[in-house]
């Protein structure tokens, strides 16, 4: 009797009434021992119930099968034939799953290529929609804006390309009041050397750094506020020198941001602008710059890469006015008087875009894209960046116009260059860029600006200018992973 564990003969056979199977007493004692059930069956098995075999003492001769040659070799003829007929399966099976394989990545490949000519299909049939939603915006004019108070907050504003009268007026009354408002204002003293070179800058770091990356940064007269790749915005307040978290609604994919009067406006992509819980649907493409205006706190300017040129009531959700520049836009400003802005293009070009008339008027061409541009606090001057001859150029030109003359002066800047800043004297620029931090100061004698000093400012993307009580001018200077530095200048 063999034994249906091992196969061999059985020294001491036991038989399972489960299952009916002989077994070799040692061997099943131990799989029990473990398992508590039958071997063959899995039914519950114990000890107790193993039934012991007594075979015969009498054993009758058993014929050898493999006690000659001939014997061996038809022994070894058989075992060979079953190993070729078990290869013969393992290679018919290995077979058809190649098969199943080359099937199954060839339906992948196909699908993969449906979706993606699906995807761009899709992309293809958005910028139609869009393209079709601005020329029809444009092509309808809003007789009485008051009217879209009571529309939905979601819902799309519509669009204007000639400037309602009432809003026209009311932009001039405040340019004119502004205008003459800074005019009245002292200039303020800020305690630096006219020498050589400037006397002291002394740098401190301030420890806390809310995110590895800041995706846009907006300037106000005392805070910075800095927004991370999520949306999170946090606020650092010059007055108590830290940082401290924005409470917003969250805006997905936002883009760019700007504070009026307290309250932290938001765009993103496809023309999504977010102000508190009011969500705007203008009808342009990813909201790249976001501008608050000086004084009409519910007005904002949107302008997205195309040159889509918008200005957004945020208490009405109306698009009070767009137009379209024939330039794709890298930057803007608002002139301190709030009518005019300007905008810096591709290949050279500024615009000044005429809020009051809905005219623009562009300034002399200049030497390569213009990445930044800045009005001075006197409302004379124009700051404007040209970066080199290509996007990969090491080094800027900063170009200083007169906007009573029409004329310019260039100064080359051996760094690429991303933000200016001026204080509200008009007689420090702060030239931030790749690493590096320049400032020049204006001589009225000469009428030029001259370098005084070149500082190391890494990842440097932004600053704010303050001015002490003591009069002197300290200059804090945001990085691209949030961590800020301050230095005074005396």
């Amino acid at each position: 009797m063999e034994c249906s564990i091992s196969g061999k003969r059985a020294e001491q056979p036991v038989v399972s009434p489960k299952s009916g199977a002989v077994f070799e007493k040692t061997l099943v004692e131990q799989y029990i021992a473990e398992h508590h059930k039958d071997p063959i069956t899995d039914d519950p098995l114990e000890l107790t119930e193993l039934i012991e075999i007594r075979p015969s003492s009498y054993q009758p001769p058993r014929n050898g099968t493999l006690n000659s040659i001939p014997s061996l070799l038809s022994a070894l003829q058989n075992e060979w034939d079953s190993v070729a007929l078990e290869l013969f399966q393992l290679r018919k099976q290995l077979d058809q799953t190649r098969k199943e394989l080359s099937t199954a990545l060839y339906h992948h490949d196909a699908a993969m290529r449906v979706a993606a000519k699906a995807i761009s299909e899709r992309d293809e049939a958005r910028k139609a929609l869009s393209d079709l939603s601005t020329s029809i915006s444009q092509a309808t004019t809003t007789t009485d804006v008051a009217n879209e108070d009571a529309q939905m907050r979601d819902s799309e504003p519509s669009t204007t390309t000639k400037i309602p009268q009432e809003f026209a007026d009311l932009i001039q009354q405040e340019g004119t009041r502004l205008f003459e408002l800074h005019k009245s204002v002292k200039k303020p003293k800020v305690n630096v050397s006219l020498s050589n070179e400037l006397s002291h800058i002394s740098t401190q770091s301030l420890e806390k750094k809310p995110f590895k990356s800041v995706v846009s940064t907006a300037v106000t007269e005392s805070d910075i506020f800095v927004m991370s790749s999520t949306g999170l915005v946090q606020r650092y307040d010059s007055s108590s020198d830290s940082y401290e978290k924005v409470n917003h609604p969250k805006v997905a994919h936002a883009l760019a941001l700007v504070d009026s009067n307290g309250q932290i406006v938001y765009g993103a992509k496809n023309g999504h602008i977010v102000a508190g819980d009011r969500k705007i649907q203008a009808p342009m493409g990813d909201v790249q710059i976001l501008l608050a205006h000086p004084s009409l706190h519910n007005l904002v300017v949107a302008i997205d890469p195309k040159g889509s040129f918008h200005v957004i009531d945020t208490e009405r959700g109306v698009d009070v006015f767009a137009l379209e520049l024939e330039k794709p836009v890298l930057s803007a400003a608002f002139h301190i008087d709030g009518v005019l802005v300007a905008v810096g293009c591709k290949d050279g070009d500024i615009v000044l875009v005429d809020l009051s008339q809905g005219d623009v008027k562009p300034l002399a061409q200049g030497s390569g894209d213009v990445n930044e541009v800045k009005f001075s606090n006197n409302g004379y001057h124009l700051f404007a960046v040209y970066s080199g001859d290509n996007s990969n150029s090491s080094s800027s030109q900063l170009g200083v116009w007169d906007l009573r003359h029409q004329s310019i002066q260039t100064y080359d800047v051996s760094f690429p260059v991303k933000k200016v800043l001026v204080d509200k004297s008009a007689q420090l620029c702060i030239i931030i860029g790749s690493g590096r931090l320049l400032v020049a100061q204006y001589s009225k004698k000469a009428k030029s600006w001259t370098f005084k000093t070149d500082l190391d400012a890494p990842n440097a993307v932004d600053g704010l200018l303050v001015e002490s009580q003591d009069e002197q001018l300290q200059l804090v200077v945001v990085t691209s992973n949030s961590s800020l530095e301050k230095m005074v200048i005396s």
